[in-house]
């Protein structure tokens, strides 16, 4: 699953989904995949088995990031 994000720190965000995913039983991994333009950055969620990531979830990991600034690439 890619994740976009608009923000300018890239770190932080990047270290909030590690620190919410990262112990996982489903051995979830996020990593930083693009960046398409000026504030915005693309991750990766990568699993070792099937599972689901809700985006409330991800909401709950990034509540410094305003709702409409988290947005799910297909």
């Amino acid at each position: 699953m890619r994740l976009n994000i608009v923000t300018d720190d890239t770190f932080c965000v990047h270290d909030a989904l590690i620190k919410a995913f990262n112990n996982s039983t489903h051995g979830v991994r996020v990593y930083l995949a693009n960046r398409p333009a000026k504030g915005i950055v693309e991750f990766d969620f990568v699993c070792s088995e099937p599972c689901c990531i809700s985006l409330e979830s991800i909401r709950e990991a990034l509540p410094f990031i305003e709702d409409y600034n988290i947005r799910i690439v297909i």
